[in-house]
Order: structure tokens, then sequence, then C-alpha cells
């Protein structure tokens, strides 16, 4: 998951999700998921979906973030949402720096 995903879960919102997952997450990533999910249930009816990817990771890694990179800036673009504007990472970031001793990487000191 990254910004442009993350971004557009402010309102009511009945979609559903689709999560695509590594078979050998690090801890860090699967908390992240997981806010991101509590996120979409508090301000959705929609259904999550999670797939979990069992080819080679960098393969998996470079296909799935190009394909859905492109796939939430076009939806950004449907919904005309400003995919620059992004509060929900700023949030996240925060949250991060609180579970985890090395996450002061997470926060952004521009």
């Amino acid at each position: 998951m990254n910004h442009n995903e993350i971004e557009t879960y402010y309102n009511d919102i009945g979609e559903n999700f689709l999560f695509i997952i590594g078979k050998d997450e690090d801890e860090k990533i699967m908390t992240r998921i997981s806010y991101v999910k509590n996120l979409i249930r508090k301000n959705s009816v929609g259904k999550i979906v999670e797939i979990y990817g069992n080819g080679n990771y960098l393969n998996n890694l470079i296909y799935f973030t190009i394909i859905l990179d492109l796939v939430s800036l076009k939806v950004a673009e449907i919904k005309n949402i400003n995919p620059y504007k992004i509060t929900n990472i700023e949030e996240l970031k925060k949250f991060l720096a609180t579970q985890h001793k090395t996450s002061a990487s997470y926060i952004d000191k521009s």
C-alpha cells in the first residue's frame, strides 16, 4: 500500500477492497495493512478481499507496484481527487511511530 491507496478513505464508501499480500510480509507491513483495513471498516460497507502473492517476491513487487500505482492515479482522476494531498499518510506515520521503536524513520522531518 502506498499513499495513493490510503488517501482515498475519508467518507462513507461502499466499494470493495483488494489487498495483495506477500507470503512472507514483514511485521511492519502487516501492522500497516491492519491499520488500513480498520480505516476501511470504519468508513465502508464494502467487502475486504485479501490475495496473497505466491510468485517470486521481486517479480510480484515490481508488477503489483506499477499496476496498482497506475490504477490508483486513474481512480483519483475519475473521482476528481487530488492524489498529492496526503492527510491520511501523515496520520499513519504518527501511528506507526508509536508502534515500533525504529519507526522514527517514518516521520518526515522536512
